[in-house]
This record gives structure tokens, sequence and C-alpha cells, in this order.
């Protein structure tokens, strides 16, 4: 993720980096050093690209079962609510 982060600074690209939303039967069952290792991460790709831009959906209330294929993976329904939240998000 460090090399994704330098590549991009190096060309001028904006990073966007974005935890999608999971259900909360992953949230339940995610560890906290799972949870560290996350943090850690994305720290790790700030120490490379500062200005990188870092949106954490994981646990968002705007999401309920109905939005889910299953644990951490989101329906046509949910990918369609995503888009519209990614869009206002993102100001587009």
């Amino acid at each position: 993720m460090k090399r994704i982060a330098a590549v991009c600074r190096r060309a001028g690209v904006r990073l966007v980096v974005i935890t999608m939303p999971c259900h909360s039967s992953y949230l339940e069952r995610m560890t906290e050093r799972g949870k560290r290792e996350m943090r850690e991460c994305v720290e790790a790709m700030r120490e490379v690209y500062p200005a990188m831009v870092y949106y954490n959906f994981i646990d968002d209330s705007r999401f309920s079962a109905d939005d889910f294929i299953n644990s951490s993976h989101i329906c046509d329904k949910g990918a369609e609510k995503f888009s519209g939240i990614l869009k206002d998000t993102l100001g587009l």
C-alpha cells in the first residue's frame, strides 16, 4: 500500500482511499489486531503521501442488512446507495 501511495505522489495523482461498509456481523468479528492493522496501514500510506484523503465507511449507519450479500460485500441495492453517498462525499 505504501508503494501505491508513493507512485501516486510521484505521478501527481490525487490518492483517495476508501474503506467500504461492512455488515454488523463482520464488525462484531473484527479483532482489535485487525482494527489496529487497518489504522496502521492508513497511517503508513499517509506518511508516504500526506495529502492522501481517507474515507472510512466500514460502520456507516446508513447501511442495513438489506444492503449486503454477505458480511463484507454489498449487493446491487447497497452499491447504488453507496455510489450516491460517495458521489455526495466527493462533491461530484
